[in-house]
């Protein structure tokens, strides 16, 4: 999206260039020619005035609508960066449960089979280490239980953010586009035929 704005404001940019030479040429060498024949009817010259003044507020008012596309086509950049940016913070947010919610039973299982191996320690110190790493495993169940929390409270906050962001890129896209559609119509109203000069 944002490579075809910036390759729009390209041809535009070209287009003004090329208009404002195109605009002092034709000017310059219509109003000699016309200097040299003084049979020519005065009314030619007021035309070609007239033409290059409408060509000249044209290009300028292109001017600065494209001075206001570049704007936007930077704003509509940054505001994508910030979209990527939080579309990939709630992916490992995604990832991150997906591989909680795969190791909270496994560690399940394992506290359970440390809590059955109690009764088959055969000295009271291996008792005590069997009790111990029971203990243990089911710590880790319960922080792995919270980090689950916390990860799909986390999750759901990104995935507000990323529809306030995303709207917000929307507008700015939908602002560009207006803008575009601003300049070719300028572009459109000095390509209209002019009438015949007398």
């Amino acid at each position: 999206m944002i490579l075809k704005h910036k390759q729009n404001l390209f041809i535009v940019f070209g287009f003004l260039f090329f208009a404002s030479a195109f605009s002092n040429q034709s000017f310059g060498q219509t109003v000699a020619s016309n200097t040299s024949k003084p049979e020519e009817s005065t009314a030619t010259i007021k035309q070609l005035l007239d033409e290059v003044r409408e060509l000249r507020l044209v290009l300028q008012k292109t001017g600065s609508t494209a001075q206001r596309a570049q704007i936007l086509v930077e704003r509509v950049r940054i505001q994508q960066q910030r979209v990527d940016a939080l579309v990939k913070e709630k992916e490992a947010a995604r990832q991150k449960i997906k591989n909680l919610e795969r190791e909270i039973p496994r560690t399940i299982e394992t506290a359970a089979h440390w809590e059955r191996s109690i009764e088959l320690a055969k000295t009271p110190t291996e008792r005590a280490d069997r009790e111990r790493a029971a203990k243990d495993v089911k710590t880790d169940v319960e922080i792995y239980k919270e980090d689950l929390e916390e990860t799909r409270e986390l999750e759901s906050q990104l995935n507000a953010k990323i529809r306030v962001e995303q709207i917000k890129l929307d507008e700015l896209n939908t602002r560009l586009d207006s803008v575009e559609r601003e300049m070719e119509s300028s572009f459109s109203e000095t390509e209209k035929p002019k009438g015949k000069r007398p």
